[in-house]
């Protein structure tokens, strides 16, 4: 659902521009599972908000167009 509503959506993708980088990751994919133990990623869809050092200092999971706006706030 995110991926096909969401994630194209006009305005989430106008928000967006307002971070430095932004990475969609396959955790299914072996190269990325390192990635996700050090994320703890628990369900599927995760977003995380990292910040330089790629900490997380936000973190969510399946979200509507509104919900996700307000989290990329």
């Amino acid at each position: 659902m995110m991926k096909a509503q969401v994630w194209q959506d006009p305005t989430v993708k106008e928000k967006l521009y307002d971070f430095n980088s932004v990475n969609f990751i396959d955790i299914d994919d072996p190269k990325n599972l390192q990635m996700a133990v050090t994320y703890r990623v628990s369900a599927v869809p995760m977003i995380y908000i990292v910040d330089q050092e790629g900490i997380p200092v936000k973190a969510g999971s399946t979200m509507n167009v509104n919900q996700t706006l307000q989290f990329l706030s």
